[in-house]
């Protein structure tokens, strides 16, 4: 065999191999997203990611019951949005404070309200703003509360879809400006759209871009405002009110903020977090923005653990959740129109 021939016959063989591997790995990582329930090519590109239908998500992609679109003749519809601890991580759907709200305004006698839970964790406030403009409104809510967590001011950039293992199997999913690209910046985002094995080729790479530039200091607070303005203004354009809850770690819980710190087992970590709170009430204030004090409906029931799992700050467990809904459903019905 002559050597152009042999060295053809070589190149064709690596490189079918080539794609017989990375066909496995496409298998494999779409496998691995599937898993994970995600579908990280929606039609709205400010979503970055969503839902695929599935228990205990209903069919239209949320961690809520089956529900009609159109809404029922005489029921008030409260559309609640917000990331992980408004989606309910770490509680059955029945315990999320949205539910605990309905079933507490029903109790109290105001029984024609409805709430629909759009929450989705690892949201910021870029794809809760677009989940807005592209979801909410079709199921014609009389009021939308946005749930607001202390990380919304920060983009969500890359999403894991191995939790037991981080960053075992990351994908990106920011949308701003990057300062890297696995092959060419207009060929990535094909690749991104069409391949899964790619998207995590892309989360790698996304991770040690993190990586390199570092944990920011500061929240992105004007870019927040920005974001929620739009989402102000598409609301507006279709009459719906807003409203905002705002939620702290539920470790503020503990008014003594030294003791608060020993339980995050974080300096500071209490102080820093209800500036804040304190900060986004002042953003939201001064948009006409009505506020549920999620510090005060935490504190309401006296000091308590509230973590669903040890080290966990964020999500709070049922009792944590059953507060916050207390104090959301007794202040529905003086939200609503």
């Amino acid at each position: 065999m002559k050597l152009k021939t042999r060295l053809l016959f070589s190149g064709f063989t690596f490189l079918c191999f080539a794609m017989l591997i990375a066909g496995i790995q496409e298998r494999s990582m779409r496998a691995q997203e599937q898993a994970m329930g995600l579908n990280f090519v929606p039609d709205e590109p400010a979503l970055k990611y969503e839902f695929l239908p599935g228990p205990p998500v209903n069919s239209r992609g949320f961690n809520e019951r089956e529900l009609p679109l159109e809404k029922p003749a005489g029921i008030q519809r409260v559309a609640v949005i917000g990331d992980s601890v408004t989606h309910g991580a770490s509680v059955s759907q029945p315990q999320i404070y949205s539910r605990v709200a309905e079933d507490s305004a029903h109790a109290a006698g105001f029984t024609r309200i409805q709430t629909l839970n759009f929450a989705v964790y690892g949201y910021d406030i870029e794809s809760i703003r677009g989940l807005v403009h592209a979801r909410v409104g079709k199921f014609n809510p009389d009021l939308v509360v946005y749930g607001f967590y202390i990380n919304d001011p920060i983009p969500t950039e890359v999403v894991d879809t191995d939790h037991g293992r981080p960053n075992r199997h990351p994908v990106w999913v920011g949308t701003g400006p990057r300062n890297f690209s696995v092959l060419h910046p207009t060929v990535d985002i094909w690749l991104h759209n069409r391949s899964a094995f790619f998207r995590s080729l892309e989360g790698a790479a996304g991770l040690r871009h993190l990586a390199g530039r570092g944990i920011p200091e500061e929240l992105a607070w004007d870019w927040f405002e920005e974001e929620l303005d739009v989402m102000i203004l598409d609301l507006q354009k279709m009459k719906i009110p807003m409203a905002a809850m705002l939620i702290p770690p539920h470790v503020l819980v503990q008014p003594d903020l030294d003791v608060c710190d020993e339980r995050a087992e974080r300096q500071r970590y209490c102080a820093r977090n209800l500036e804040v709170i304190h900060r986004a009430q002042t953003i939201f204030s001064a948009r006409g923005i009505p506020i549920i004090d999620g510090v005060a409906a935490y504190r309401a029931g006296g000091v308590a653990d509230l973590f669903a799992h040890p080290g966990d700050l964020d999500h709070p467990n049922a009792e944590g959740q059953r507060r916050l809904g207390v104090a959301f459903g007794a202040a529905l019905p003086g939200l609503l129109p």
